[in-house]
């Protein structure tokens, strides 16, 4: 029932590590149904602190702090090879994530908080 709402798409990057120059490295672009907020809300990182968001993101999975996201189709995205190209705009990271589950504990649902 809960993911009934993942009636929008996104595109992530899911972060994979970094280079030998320390350079962020990502997986191939993959479509994902989503519900995408633009919305400024007040979140925790990790470390205790206080950040603002660009978007909140609602998934049916969980997604690595550090990936790339990008509102819209796999096929719209300028450059799909390199989340961090010029010609991509408004593409976000993930910077935090949490999750909830439904009453029965039978769905999950994915949180993903943009910066």
């Amino acid at each position: 029932m809960i993911l009934e709402l993942l009636n929008e798409t996104c595109v992530m990057w899911e972060a994979t590590g970094h280079d030998k120059f320390g350079t962020p490295t990502y997986a191939a672009a993959v479509e994902l149904p989503c519900h995408w907020e633009d919305k400024a809300e007040l979140f925790r990182t990790l470390k205790g602190e206080e950040l603002v968001s660009a978007a909140v993101v609602y998934l049916a999975q969980q997604v690595k702090r550090g990936s790339m996201m990008w509102y819209g189709d796999l096929a719209d995205v300028p450059d799909s090879a390199d989340p961090k190209s010029e010609s991509n705009s408004n593409v976000y990271e993930v910077s935090q994530q949490g999750r909830v589950k439904d009453v029965e504990a039978t769905e999950a649902l994915y949180t993903a908080w943009l910066l």
